[in-house]
């Protein structure tokens, strides 16, 4: 009867902490979001996806082979790695928020945002 009472047990959530590569891969992604001005579609698909985030993570992995000719595999692998964390939409939707703040702040400067600018230290 023991295994019958952890058979379903969720770990407890650890506080997660992304590594300097995933930051810079959420930054890369929210700028590109950004400068097309997919904000909008980007954050709502985010949103919907919300509680698939492992299962793409997971399908990631399971198409590498067949994307690799096509894709880079290191960030692919870091994307996939990156959607295994539950807390990963909610921080890729704050930066692309903060990127789009940065640029209409910036609107009327000739450079474009540099949505890094305000990383917490």
């Amino acid at each position: 009867m023991g295994w019958w009472q952890s058979a379903f047990a969720v770990r407890p959530s650890q506080p997660w902490i992304p590594t300097a590569d995933e930051e810079a891969l959420v930054d890369r992604i929210a700028e590109a979001i950004v400068r097309r001005e997919m904000t909008a579609p980007a954050l709502i698909g985010l949103e919907m996806c919300r509680p698939l985030n492992y299962v793409g993570s997971q399908s990631l992995h399971v198409l590498m082979p067949i994307m690799s000719p096509f894709v880079d595999a290191a960030t692919t692998t870091l994307l996939a790695q990156l959607l295994e964390h539950r807390e990963a939409i909610e921080l890729i939707c704050e930066r692309i928020n903060r990127c789009e703040s940065d640029q209409n702040r910036t609107a009327n400067d000739s450079k474009p945002a540099d949505c890094t600018e305000h990383q917490p230290g």
